[in-house]
């Protein structure tokens, strides 16, 4: 997971949403039998958000026993993330793995629009996302972050 040292200084780490990341809120808008198939093989996950004022960065990963639910897990996140953000997506090619979707819109907060881009990829079982948002956000931002986010899970497989 991104540390305090990852993300770009002045940020704050926002206890609340920083931690365990439980089936429920893994699986919120997943449908009904996604969410079936998705809870025998959830293995845990957490999340983190960092925060400035004007700006968030949010990182969570989900653990799958089975690549396979991840696949359909990352397809159906996409699909939400399309409709949630009303984003435009594109792949990213062969960064981090090759099942990389860049996300990018903008959202509304207190009124005002900000941009949002997110970052969402599996490796192999594990589905990670990185969403910046604010003042400072941009694509490069967010593929540098899961970047980041994903030598740690590398890293952390291979041990």
């Amino acid at each position: 997971m991104l540390t305090l040292g990852d993300v770009p200084v002045g940020n704050i780490t926002v206890g609340d949403h920083t931690g365990r990341l439980s089936f429920a809120e893994a699986a919120k808008n997943d449908p009904a039998a996604l969410k079936r198939v998705e809870r025998k093989a959830y293995q845990g996950g957490y999340e983190t958000l960092f925060a400035t004022p004007g700006s968030s960065i949010y990182s969570a990963v989900a653990q799958f026993s089975s690549e396979h639910v991840t696949g359909l897990a990352d397809r159906a996140w996409v699909r939400e993330g399309r409709v949630t953000l009303h984003a435009d997506s594109r792949p990213l090619g062969s960064k981090l793995g090759g099942h990389a979707t860049l996300f990018s819109g903008s959202t509304d907060v207190n009124g005002t629009q900000l941009p949002v881009f997110v970052v969402q990829w599996r490796r192999g079982s594990a589905l990670a996302v990185v969403m910046t948002v604010g003042r400072g956000a941009s694509a490069a931002q967010a593929e540098h972050l899961a970047a980041l986010q994903d030598v740690k899970l590398t890293s952390h497989d291979a041990t």
